[in-house]
């Protein structure tokens, strides 16, 4: 086993993230290698961040969002998870996720399969409490903590879907998929479903904005 960790980056990283990025991965029994993936387009920066790991000879690889950090939650309360690579690994599916939250309103990430040609997902009913510390399987989640076996890849390679990362958009029907609504959308022709493991709880980073009346407001880093 050999694990790619890759990182779609537009540049520099917070240096919690750095920290706890760097716990992951002293606590990860593995042979890991990063490979930091940068490009102006994200679906871009995925497809080479994909071809370098398989390139490498990578049989597994993890998608890492520069903003993102694993926690468990425990007691009503998030805690640093160091060990979240290995018991993603430990299962042995092809596609294995952790409950990505929403950085817009904190839902759950995860989407339902609508069959539609131009909208294929919807983002599920399902709360935060349906999910953590159970495993589910679900149609679609967010790539910010996403592990993949590089055999899916070629199994979807072989079956004709190359590149595996697009950013579509239909201008005159005004919709749009995301990079990774787009690959969730080949796994799911390709018969895959993706186990997500509530037990990892994927969090933003979060930033403060000290205003003069001192007034202090919460964003995700980024916004």
């Amino acid at each position: 086993m050999k694990l790619a960790v890759v990182i779609p980056a537009h540049g520099s990283v917070s240096l919690e993230w750095s920290i706890h990025f760097a716990n992951l991965l002293k606590y990860t029994r593995v042979p890991a290698e990063v490979f930091v993936s940068r490009h102006y387009n994200i679906d871009l920066a995925r497809q080479d961040g994909v071809m370098a790991a398989i390139n490498a000879g990578a049989s597994h690889i993890l998608f890492i969002d520069t903003d993102i950090l694993p926690f468990a939650y425990q007691d009503g309360k998030f805690v640093p998870l160091v060990n979240a690579i290995d018991f993603m690994l430990s299962y042995n599916y092809p596609v294995v996720s952790g409950l990505y939250l929403s950085k817009k309103d904190y839902k759950p990430a995860v989407y339902d399969y609508t069959g539609d040609e131009y909208i294929p997902f919807k983002p599920t009913n399902k709360k935060f409490d349906d999910f953590v510390n159970k495993i589910s399987f679900v149609d679609a989640v967010g790539t910010g903590f996403l592990l993949i076996d590089t055999r899916v890849f070629k199994i979807l390679e072989k079956n004709g879907y190359f590149p595996f990362f697009q950013y579509k958009r239909d201008y005159t029907k005004n919709v749009e998929i995301s990079e990774d609504l787009y690959f969730m959308n080949l796994l799911v022709k390709n018969g895959f479903k993706v186990m997500l493991l509530g037990q990892v709880v994927c969090i933003h980073l979060m930033s403060a904005k000290l205003y003069p009346n001192e007034q202090i407001e919460y964003a995700p880093l980024g916004d």
